[in-house]
C-alpha cells in the first residue's frame, strides 16, 4: 500500500505530518478477496482469482500516475483557495482517465480468450474470465469519477476520506460473504465492483456537497 504524506498547521502554527492510505481500494480488495476465497472455495481458486485480478487491474495504471501528479497541484490550489482550478483538474482527470480506461477495458475484453490461451495453464485460469470483466469494470468506474479521493485528501475535509475508506472495508467483507457462496470466483469480483461503485458514489457526493464540484460536463 502506498502512503500519502502531507503537512498541515494547527491553530498554534505547529506543522504536523498526516499520513493517509493511498490505493486502499485496490490493495484491500485483493487481500480480502484472496483470504475469503481461500477459506470459502480453496487455495487453487485463490491463484486463479489473483491472476485474473491483476489482468483487470492493468486498466488502473494511468490512474495511479495521474494521482501522484495531481496531489502537489491540488495542494497548491488549496493553499490559494483556487476552487476553479481544482474543478478544472477534476474534469480533466475524469475525461482523460475515463476514456483511456474504457479503451483498455474494451481491448482486454475482446481479446480475453486469446490472452488466456497464451498464459501457461490458461485452460485453468480462464475460469477467472468474468473476474477480469468485473474488476476491469470497477477500475473504469473509479477512473471515470476522476480524482475525487485526491481532492478530499488534500482539502480541509481530509478526514472524511478516511471514514469512507473504513466503511469501504466493511462493504467489501459483507459483499463477499453474500456473493461468493452464490457465484464463486465471479461473485467475489462482483462484490468488489459493488464496493468500488458505492465507495466512489459517496466520495463524488462529498466533493459535490462540500465544494460544489462535479467531474462531468456536457
Amino acid at each position: 500500500m502506498i502512503e500519502v504524506k502531507f503537512q498541515r498547521k494547527d491553530k498554534l502554527g505547529i506543522v504536523g505530518e498526516i499520513v493517509l492510505p493511498k490505493g486502499l481500494s485496490g490493495s484491500f480488495i485483493l487481500y480480502a478477496d484472496s483470504l475469503m476465497i481461500s477459506g470459502m472455495i480453496g487455495l487453487s481458486a485463490t491463484g486463479i482469482y489473483s491472476i485474473s485480478f491483476f489482468i483487470g487491474s492493468v486498466i488502473e495504471i494511468p490512474r495511479k500516475a495521474i494521482s501522484i501528479i495531481s496531489m502537489p497541484l491540488l495542494s497548491q490550489h488549496w493553499e490559494k483557495n483556487n476552487i476553479k482550478e481544482i474543478g478544472k483538474l477534476y474534469k480533466q482527470s475524469s475525461i482523460n482517465q475515463g476514456l483511456f480506461g474504457l479503451t483498455l477495458f474494451f481491448l482486454i475484453w475482446i481479446s480475453i480468450d486469446e490472452l488466456f490461451l497464451i498464459i501457461p495453464n490458461g485452460n485453468i485460469y480462464n475460469q477467472g474470465k468474468y473476474v477480469v470483466f468485473f474488476i476491469g469494470l470497477a477500475k473504469v468506474t473509479d477512473m471515470f469519477l476522476g480524482i475525487n479521493s485526491e481532492i478530499l485528501r488534500s482539502s480541509k475535509k481530509y478526514y472524511y476520506d478516511l471514514f469512507v475508506s473504513i466503511g469501504f472495508i466493511g462493504i467489501v467483507l459483507i459483499a463477499n460473504l453474500i456473493f461468493i457462496p452464490i457465484y464463486g470466483l465471479t461473485g467475489s469480483a462482483i462484490a468488489s465492483f459493488i464496493a468500488v461503485l458505492i465507495y466512489n458514489i459517496i466520495r463524488f457526493w462529498m466533493v459535490k456537497k462540500f465544494y460544489n464540484l462535479i467531474p462531468f460536463t456536457i
